[in-house]
């Protein structure tokens, strides 16, 4: 199905088909990620990732007991569910994006500014929200060992929203397999306070970029709760607009994103030693996962 549509997008942009072979092709299992939340499942559509949704029919449709009645229930409550899903982010999208003086806005000042600078006003909201959730945090730096140790029964797809960041994305495995060692600053662990175990995995690398086992800066383009919780920890975490994913600025003139400075928390000598940002293109520099299945 990709290929079919991919054909056709160059057919219908013809002059653009020079760019689109050569800058976007090669990386399609890396951005295509990001445009995934719809997925057709029996005319149900989705936000949530495909496993779910299967997981959802495959057990009625193994189970000798489930009746045609049971299917065609657990389908509405499935629809329903979206419903009300959608319904919710349609709310957080109306509500106003004034910003009181919080303890966020305090820690993240800087930030913040940066923010206002580039990005729409709904993305700024939605990252308030982060940075006001990374204070239900704790993080830890791990050693690699802990890594070596994950079990295949740590992690395995949840039925629900890909929305919900507390769902791992990737295993610890899949995600230290993208990194080079040498690259490798430190590896940190983020749990939920309520939770003693590790949630997410978090790798800072040397130049200055990081991923993380929620894998929001591919599907979301956004800077996610677990690394805002590292960046009030340690200095060497530092936030950079280029980060985000350029289809949520506000501006067109993007040539200089590069040579914009890192940030850290606000309760940290802001005048560090950072790397420059190496592109402008978010799905370059991340180096993004090419396979998550």
């Amino acid at each position: 199905i990709f290929e079919q549509k991919w054909s056709d997008l160059l057919v219908k942009y013809p002059n653009t088909a020079s760019y689109l072979e050569r800058s976007l092709y090669p990386s399609k299992k890396s951005w295509a990620c990001a445009f995934n939340n719809n997925i057709f499942t029996i005319d149900i559509q989705t936000t949530s990732r495909c496993e779910s949704v299967n997981a959802t029919f495959k057990r009625l449709l193994f189970n000798s007991n489930s009746t045609l009645i049971d299917i065609f229930h657990a389908v509405q409550e499935r629809l329903e569910e979206e419903e009300d899903n959608n319904d919710y982010i349609n709310w957080k999208s109306s509500l106003p994006c004034n910003q009181s003086s919080t303890i966020a806005s305090n820690a993240f000042t800087n930030i913040i500014d940066e923010l206002k600078l580039f990005v729409t006003p709904q993305i700024q909201k939605v990252h308030y929200s982060e940075m006001e959730m990374a204070f239900n945090y704790d993080a830890r730096v791990l050693d690699q060992s802990y890594i070596k140790n994950e079990t295949s029964q740590d992690w395995s797809f949840a039925d629900g929203f890909i929305e919900n960041q507390e769902i791992r994305q990737i295993t610890f495995h899949q995600l230290l397999s993208t990194c080079n060692q040498s690259s490798i600053k430190n590896l940190w662990g983020v749990n939920h306070l309520t939770s003693s175990g590790i949630h997410h995995l978090v790798i800072l690398l040397k130049n200055g970029i990081y991923k993380c086992s929620c894998m929001s800066l591919v599907t979301r383009g956004i800077v996610c709760r677990h690394y805002f919780s590292i960046m009030l920890r340690t200095s060497q975490a530092q936030f950079h607009i280029g980060f985000i994913n350029s289809r949520w600025f506000i501006t067109t003139h993007l040539n200089d994103i590069k040579n914009r400075p890192f940030y850290s928390a606000s309760k940290f000598n802001t005048n560090l030693e950072t790397p420059l940002l190496e592109s402008n293109n978010s799905l370059e520099f991340l180096d993004v996962i090419d396979d998550v299945s």
